[in-house]
């Protein structure tokens, strides 16, 4: 498949901008959840939930499994059902799980809280693609998932130094509270302003399909399997490292104490993977070919990695090996656009959630992982050894992501065939 809009209407594709903005202002959003408040707030959760490092890892990753879990019905959704109403239900539910995860009558809403957060934001990410897959010229549609990744990376850099500076002045359970207003907010604009005639026009064609079939057809495509694996580890560098322990390993590794100068540092993350994905996703378009360009990114992003955690190096020259290590693996992004190149077109969204599935399923897995290890290996004083291990653990897993190119389709290819076809 290449991607072909089927809408041609202007009002309609109007409808379909708005849509696609508000879901990539809602993915930003769920960016503040998901990776801001706790990385932020790691020693005040911790000491609250009375956890190690273990623990509190795999209460972290309960919204990575909820966000995962949801990925097929998310998918199966978007392809059958009025995106305006999804994406509503959608926000709503993670901005309750922000103020439910603030007022916290115990431990297990807590979690619940968490949870809830994590099924809210599974829908955000491949909305967006279900739209442009459905609007967009191909040259716009297949740059358009890295732009909405470099929104979400860009706000969650700015995000957990903004939520640090303003953690100096009030509890965290006022900002969580906040947030879920701002989600409240965000529900109100898209009610608002978005009509819902877009959605009409394709859920008759769609709704006719099997849906067990469809299903079938992505989980037995063995290409998708693969895309989803090296999405795992090409996203490590967010999800476990800048997510989770990027900004407790600068404090403990810099010797400060300050949050928001070690979001800064860590944030580099996020900023080099805004850059590295619509700009390796472009140069994918320009040379006409995926896997290559993604084998070589992780290889170059392992290096680097490797070489910022275990060089000796000034808080700069740090965040510079950080921000180039970030922007190769940027290329994961170019896995949703594989995934929808290479199935029909009416699959788009149960695809791209397929992926995207795995690929958070086993962030959720390296989240526990690299805790675990953290645990073993750190004593009550000195958590370096630990932390370096896990992350030589992650440098490793980007190599094997790598390798796992050699046997990938390269959907340009397929898309050649398809449109001679």
């Amino acid at each position: 498949m290449t991607f072909r809009p089927t809408i041609k209407s202007k009002h309609l594709i109007h409808d379909a901008w708005l849509i696609w903005l508000m879901s990539a202002l809602f993915y930003c959003y769920q960016f503040l959840s998901r990776s801001a408040m706790p990385s932020v707030f790691y020693p005040e959760l911790k000491e609250f939930l009375q956890v190690n490092d273990a623990e509190l890892s795999r209460f972290n990753s309960l919204f990575l499994i909820a966000y995962s879990a949801m990925q097929l019905p998310v998918g199966i959704l978007l392809d059958r059902f009025s995106i305006k109403n999804i994406l509503s239900i959608a926000i709503g539910i993670c901005a309750a799980g922000d103020i439910l995860f603030a007022i916290y009558p115990s431990y297990y809403l807590v979690c619940l809280a968490r949870l809830l957060m994590g099924i809210g934001a599974s829908f955000a990410f491949v909305s967006t693609i279900k739209v442009a897959s459905l609007v967009f010229q191909a040259s716009t549609a297949s740059i358009a998932p890295s732009i909405v990744n470099t929104l979400g990376t860009v706000c969650a850099f700015t995000g957990a130094i903004t939520l640090g500076y303003i953690n100096t002045f009030f509890e965290w359970r006022y900002i969580a509270i906040a947030l879920g207003l701002l989600g409240f907010l965000l529900l109100a604009i898209l009610r608002g302003v978005v009509r819902d005639k877009l959605d009409n026009t394709q859920v008759a064609a769609v709704n006719s399909s099997n849906v067990w079939q469809d299903i079938l057809s992505v989980i037995s495509n063995f290409n998708c399997w693969l895309l989803g694996l090296y999405s795992i580890f090409a996203y490590s560098l967010i999800s476990v490292f800048a997510d989770w322990f990027a900004i407790q390993y600068i404090k403990e590794v810099y010797g400060t104490d300050s949050k928001s100068m070690a979001a800064s540092i860590g944030g580099v993350i996020y900023i080099g993977t805004a850059f590295g994905a619509p700009i390796l996703s472009h140069f994918s378009n320009l040379l006409k070919v995926r896997k290559w360009i993604m084998c070589i990114a992780l290889l170059l992003a392992a290096a680097l990695f490797s070489a910022a955690i275990f060089g000796e190096f000034s808080p700069i020259i740090f965040a510079i090996l950080l921000f180039l290590a970030a922007f190769f693996a940027g290329a994961e992004i170019l896995v949703f656009v594989s995934a929808v190149e290479t199935m029909p077109s009416r699959l788009t969204g149960t695809a791209s959630s397929f992926v995207n599935m795995i690929c958070m399923l086993g962030g959720a897995v390296l989240q526990s992982v690299c805790g675990l290890i953290l645990s073993v290996y750190s004593t009550p004083d000195n958590h370096l050894l630990g932390y370096k291990i896990s992350f030589l653990f992650l440098a490793g897993g980007l190599v094997f992501a790598s390798m796992l190119c050699i046997f990938m389709k390269d959907s340009f290819a397929h898309q050649k065939i398809s449109q001679d076809n």
